[in-house]
């Protein structure tokens, strides 16, 4: 999926879990804010982040599989530089069947020679309806006034 596509789909609905990577590192992050943000406005929400070598499958595991006191949906916000592809499978597998979470990943190049062939290796479990992958380039100068003018907007700046 492109930003475009992306961008569209925002529009109707918001994806369990997005896998958001490519040459554009500011992109990379926007978009994990703007899903981020448009989750928030389902409801009460416990959010956890994890950045970078902070991320632990297990912890997200056992996060995924116990119900919030206080929340009505869990989001996993992760920021990394490299994972391992049997991970996010697994992951994934868990929240199939669990409707009351949300999973974030912002996979970031870390100008390793993997970088490439991981992140198309990851992104083909993110590769159905609610489970999404988006690969971003570096804007033009007509997408980036659009993403200037839409930051302005919810900042509500003229």
């Amino acid at each position: 999926m492109y930003k475009k596509d992306l961008d569209n789909l925002l529009k109707s609905s918001i994806p369990k879990a997005s896998f958001l990577y490519g040459e554009c590192d500011f992109l990379i992050d926007y978009y994990g804010k703007k899903i981020k943000n448009a989750i928030i406005k389902n409801g009460d929400i416990d959010i956890f982040s994890f950045y970078f070598d902070e991320y632990n499958k297990n912890t997200i595991i056992d996060i995924f599989g116990q119900q919030s006191l206080f929340a009505t949906f869990s989001l996993v916000y992760i920021k990394i530089e490299k994972g391992k592809n049997n991970d996010f499978k697994e992951l994934l597998d868990i929240l199939k069947d669990n409707t009351q979470n949300y999973l974030i990943i912002e996979f970031y190049n870390n100008a390793s020679q993997n970088y490439i062939k991981d992140s198309k290796t990851i992104a083909l479990y993110f590769n159905n309806n609610d489970f999404i992958n988006v690969r971003f380039f570096k804007p033009n100068i007509k997408e980036a006034l659009e993403i200037l003018q839409d930051s302005a907007r919810f900042h509500k700046i003229n």
